[in-house]
């Protein structure tokens, strides 16, 4: 092949022919071509040329930060570690300004946010109210206009929470939601669906004020891979963003309307404004967990309650079928009180006021916890909660769960119903002691929970 040395230069010209090597193995790699010095001198702006092309679109941008998910976590002496995208053994963190002391943080797609004990935000991380930032700023998740690249590898403090310290920071697959401790909330990041609240599907790369009810009190923010909960004072629940397999709970139940026989549901596809959970009306939620396609929450009572998809069998309800309505699981944790929840792609962990873990729905990976030899393998998708710390107090396939109706008006029928259901469980624990210990003396095996 003839190339014209007069209109390209002699670098690029052997770099092509690099390129067509017949033998891949001495192709050179993406970052081997990035780094040739007639490439990297203007990497940047290349890389803002195709983030301007591709914003237009909406098409997610392959991020060379991670190529899987990464978790993020704080020990008790404040340090951060984080594993995942090719790391498989936590890595410590030590990038904060001064010694900054990480207090919460959250991980998106591929961002993350931090805050501070001295509450700066960073958009990597939150300490004391001061948030640090970082990752991939594609959608404008860093919040500084994007004016540092694409790409942000280490903490970046934003200036603009100096003033409005921090509460709280949530994390999206590509967006960020900031409560402060004023009670104001900030979104930015990826709009698409209605996500950061803000009346419309633009993206914003700086922190824009979100317009809270009036009346209403927010307590914390939650987000979705494409939607954003947001929990009042009193336990009510507003909810914005897309609502594909009734994620957030705004479907609307029609059930003994005039021409719609019968029960179902109107669904609501998105929403950009916050707007009331009227499913979860009739509760008073302490705590939002959502998932991919599905969420789960728990109400003062310590009572778990799931919605959305159902396809792994994540909503613990013993089936795979699809639900229209809100879930209230009652049976599977021993009567005890459900403290914490936490929803992934296809599977749900919960965690009792006695330390006891359960998880259910899509088991592969090892996202349950629980080792393939065992019968758990990719292919298992256990659709009722099951332990995997601590003991189990009773037969899982005798648990309950109940099915709230979409019409929100019988509010003393669900307390009487709940209990009805709960009671029985105190009996069952003495039955399958007892069945244990006959098993025992026939030398005769009890089928396992």
């Amino acid at each position: 092949m003839d190339v014209n040395s007069d209109v390209y230069s002699a670098a690029l010209i052997k770099l092509v022919y690099e390129c067509l090597d017949q033998d891949p193995v001495k192709r050179p790699t993406s970052d081997e071509i990035l780094d040739q010095p007639l490439v990297a001198c203007c990497r940047q702006e290349l890389e803002e040329r195709v983030a301007l092309l591709n914003s237009a679109m909406k098409k997610p941008k392959l991020s060379t930060v991670t190529d899987t998910p990464v978790a993020v976590v704080t020990t008790r002496s404040r340090e951060v570690y984080f594993w995942g995208g090719g790391k498989f053994t936590p890595q410590k963190m030590d990038t904060f300004k001064g010694g900054s002391i990480a207090q919460h943080v959250c991980a998106g797609e591929s961002h993350f946010a931090v805050v501070t004990v001295e509450k700066e935000l960073y958009t990597w991380a939150v300490n004391e109210d001061q948030m640090y930032m970082f990752g991939s700023d594609y959608y404008g998740c860093i919040g500084v206009e994007r004016e540092l690249g694409t790409e942000i590898l280490d903490p970046v403090l934003l200036e603009f929470f100096e003033e409005r310290p921090v509460r709280q920071v949530s994390c999206g697959d590509n967006h960020v939601v900031v409560l402060t401790h004023s009670g104001d909330i900030y979104s930015w990041g990826c709009g698409e669906y209605g996500r950061l609240g803000l009346e419309c599907e633009d993206d914003f790369s700086s922190p824009m004020q979100v317009e809270i009810p009036k009346g209403a009190i927010i307590s914390s923010v939650s987000c979705a891979s494409d939607g954003t909960f947001f929990l009042t004072e009193t336990g009510k629940v507003l909810a914005c963003g897309n609502n594909e397999f009734n994620k957030l709970g705004l479907n609307q139940g029609i059930s003994g309307l005039k021409n719609h026989p019968g029960e179902g549901s109107r669904g609501i596809p998105y929403i950009t404004t916050l707007t009331l959970v009227k499913q979860l009306a009739r509760f008073k939620i302490r705590v939002i967990g959502p998932g991919k396609n599905h969420t789960a929450a728990i109400d003062e009572r310590g009572r778990l309650i799931t919605f959305g998809c159902n396809k792994y069998g994540q909503l613990g309800v013993k089936d795979f079928k699809k639900h229209q309505g809100v879930q209230l699981l009652v049976g599977p944790f021993g009567g005890k009180t459900v403290t914490k929840v936490s929803c992934g792609d296809g599977f749900t962990i919960a965690a009792t006021e006695d330390n006891h873990i359960f998880a259910w729905g899509n088991a592969g990976n090892g996202r349950l916890g629980m080792p393939a030899d065992k019968g758990f393998g990719s292919e298992v998708c256990p659709a009722m909660p099951r332990p995997i710390f601590g003991s189990l107090h009773h037969e899982l396939e005798n648990a309950e769960f109940i099915p709230i109706p979409d019409d929100i008006s019988m509010p003393h029928q669900l307390s009487s119903v709940s209990e009805s259901v709960t009671l029985p469980y105190e009996d069952l624990k003495a039955l399958t002691a007892a069945a244990g210990a006959v098993g025992t003396k026939k030398d005769l095996s009890v089928k396992p929970g």
